[in-house]
């Protein structure tokens, strides 16, 4: 069986697989602030293969400017209301 490692290697082992998962799905990875206007801290390269976006793209921005104008009026208040809810 192999040697156990290190509390704080065995944190830096996981750290980098998760990072390495993230970095090479094919799914569509990002994180934002958790507001009620989203702003993108990190997206994945797939983002760029199945959208056309590369980081510098998205990074920064918010998300509620890559929604339909139309689909903007639905998605405002259902995104109030969530989060609403999280805050009570």
């Amino acid at each position: 069986m192999g040697e156990r490692l290190a509390p704080e290697e065995e944190r830096y082992d996981r750290k980098d697989m998760y990072r390495l998962a993230v970095e090479n799905t094919s799914d569509l990875v990002s994180f934002t602030t958790f507001t009620v206007d989203p702003i993108y801290t990190y997206i994945n390269l797939s983002h760029k293969r199945v959208l056309g976006y590369t980081p510098g793209d998205l990074i920064g921005k918010s998300g509620l400017d890559f929604i339909h104008p139309d689909d903007k009026k639905k998605f405002l208040p259902l995104i109030k209301d969530y989060l609403s809810s999280k805050v009570r």
